[in-house]
Parts: structure tokens; C-alpha cells; sequence
């Protein structure tokens, strides 16, 4: 009887699995004998039997529309930005996505990078980086920022955040537009949220540094939804 081990191995950063299998072939090479199907998903790991060849391929075709599934929701959760142009720079880009978004907290990391003009005269480094905004779980939807509204003001554990005004963006109305501040006390985060925009909602981020840079210090980057 031959034994043989095969094992899968899926590069998704929204699951990391693998998959060993166990087939025992008779003497008419027919699988009789069970698989042991396990992956990892969001720090979990689930193990699944199956005990024949028919139903193996049933799991594996649904196990690959998970995958399916899973990447379209992944793709979902990031927006990509161009930034406009400014005194200091001409351009640049960026990406927001949503690192956590359950009943206890709401986390985007924003990644940018910022095309400096020549002869700027402040290194490439303060130029590009990556924010983490931390907010109330609410925020995941349209229900924080119309809790913010009536308050006006929120202390959160790592911020200060405040509403300012509605708007109309891109044609989108009743569009609101909030100003974040950290408490680590390097920058000020506007958004512009409306709810039929990807990931955190956010189509246009002005990002005001501060900065122990004279020149660098109260400089904004201007965020636009690609």
C-alpha cells in the first residue's frame, strides 16, 4: 500500500493555511481511507475530516470559493489615493486599510509616500511613513460620525476627535468631514467620510504635520480617492 503526502500552501495575507492530505492507495488505486483538511484563519485553526474522495473534492471546491470570498472582502477593505501637489511636493501615494474591524475597535492603517520637490531642503524619510487611526467601533459605519455630530467633540484613548461641517464631495451629499487628532501629537487628520466609499469611508484625508522641521511643520498633504 503507497502513502502519500501532499500539503497546499495558500500566500494570502487574509489566510494562511495548509493542507495535508493522507491518501492510501489499494490495490485498484481507489482512495478509501480519510483526509485531514486544517487551516489557520484570523489566528484560529480549524480541522475538518472527510472520508472519501467524492467528498474531498466537495470540500476543496469549497474550500477555494472561501478563498474566493475572502479576497473580494479583502479587496474591499483597502483605498488607494493619489496626493495632490503642493509648495514642497508633487505628488505622492497612498493606501488606507482596515486592519480591525470588530465590536470593540475600528483600525486603519493609512501608508503614504510623498514625492518632495527638488531642493527641498527636508529628508525623504519625513516624507513617507504610516498611520495608525484608532477609533471607536461605531466608526466602522455611518452610526459614529452621526453620534459625533450631535456631540460635537469625543475624547477616545488615542485621540481627540471633532466634527466640523457636512458637505457635498464628488457629488456625494451629506458628506462629513471630522478632524482627528492623536494624542502622540505628530500630525492632524481631516477626512472627508461619506458611507458608499471603500474601506473606512474616507475620500479625501488632509494630513497637517507637525514637526520639530520649520519648514515641515504645519505642512499638509492632500489625500484624494483614486
Amino acid at each position: 500500500m503507497l502513502k502519500a503526502v501532499l500539503f497546499f500552501f495558500n500566500s494570502s495575507t487574509f489566510i494562511e493555511n495548509y493542507l495535508t492530505t493522507e491518501v492510501y492507495l489499494s490495490n485498484k488505486y481507489n482512495i478509501v481511507f480519510s483526509y485531514v483538511f486544517s487551516f489557520t484563519c484570523f489566528g484560529v485553526e480549524i480541522k475538518l475530516s472527510v472520508f472519501s474522495y467524492k467528498a474531498l473534492k466537495m470540500k476543496l471546491i469549497f474550500f477555494l470559493l472561501i478563498i474566493t470570498y475572502s479576497s473580494i472582502t479583502l479587496a474591499l477593505e483597502i483605498a488607494s489615493y493619489h496626493i495632490l501637489k503642493g509648495s514642497l511636493h508633487k505628488g505622492g501615494i497612498a493606501k488606507i486599510e482596515i486592519t480591525d474591524k470588530t465590536k470593540k475597535k475600528f483600525i486603519a492603517k493609512m501608508n503614504y509616500e510623498i514625492y518632495k520637490r527638488m531642493l527641498v531642503p527636508v529628508p525623504s524619510k519625513f516624507l513617507k511613513g504610516e498611520t495608525i487611526i484608532e477609533l471607536p467601533p461605531e466608526f466602522k459605519d455611518k452610526r459614529g460620525y452621526l453620534l459625533l455630530e450631535k456631540k460635537g467633540t469625543m475624547d477616545i484613548e488615542k485621540a481627540k476627535i471633532k466634527f466640523i461641517r457636512r458637505t457635498t464631495w464628488q457629488g456625494k451629499n451629506d458628506a462629513m468631514e471630522i478632524l482627528i487628532l492623536p494624542t502622540n501629537g505628530k500630525s492632524r487628520v481631516q477626512v472627508t467620510y461619506h458611507p458608499t466609499i471603500p474601506a473606512a469611508g474616507w475620500g479625501r484625508v488632509i494630513i497637517t504635520f507637525i514637526s520639530p522641521y520649520p519648514i515641515l511643520d504645519g505642512y499638509h498633504a492632500d489625500f484624494e480617492l483614486n
